[in-house]
């Protein structure tokens, strides 16, 4: 359900980077097919099932992927990143917390996911209750610098206030 509220963010014409992650591979499979997109990832994953989607341009960072995300995260794909400006950004996270922001497991990932916020003019988390709140090891945004964040509609509604006083737009699916 997250996914496809997430979709809808997502506007003809624009260019948007997809990161690795379930939650956006999700995303991927509910864009609409009439959408005419570019959209960049570093998941071969999701660069596979965009190409399901006629209309979709799809660029694919490259570089080693990492077994544990899934996604290519090193310098090659960082230094690919850096010439690219996103509409939007939809980055996946491990855990998020009002206070600490979106934070993830592993550095290499997290340093990745940094390049790619710097790049967009609008960054999007979809993330899954048992995710929130929670914190991982290293950050990877204060929650400040999170526009839109997509929960489920069961989400405990204490934590959702303490996002929206740090000025993040809560969208519930």
């Amino acid at each position: 359900m997250i996914a496809q509220k997430a979709a809808t963010f997502i506007k003809h014409g624009s260019c948007i980077f997809m990161d690795t992650g379930t939650t956006n591979l999700a995303l991927a499979k509910a864009l609409p097919a009439d959408l005419k997109v570019t959209i960049v990832t570093n998941s071969p994953a999701i660069a596979a099932e965009l190409l399901r989607h006629p209309l979709c341009e799809v660029i694919m960072t490259g570089g080693q992927i990492q077994r544990a995300s899934g996604g290519a995260v090193g310098a090659t794909a960082a230094s690919q990143i850096q010439g690219i400006i996103f509409d939007q950004a939809f980055i996946g996270g491990c855990a998020m917390d009002p206070e600490m922001g979106l934070t993830g497991f592993d550095f290499a990932d997290c340093e990745f996911k940094k390049t790619v916020i710097a790049q967009s003019n609008q960054t999007i988390v979809a993330l899954t209750t048992d995710k929130i709140p929670g914190v991982a090891r290293f950050v990877v945004a204060k929650t400040g610098d999170i526009d839109v964040l997509v929960v489920e509609a069961n989400m405990n509604q204490d934590v959702l206030n303490a996002f929206a006083t740090q000025d993040v737009r809560i969208v519930c699916a």
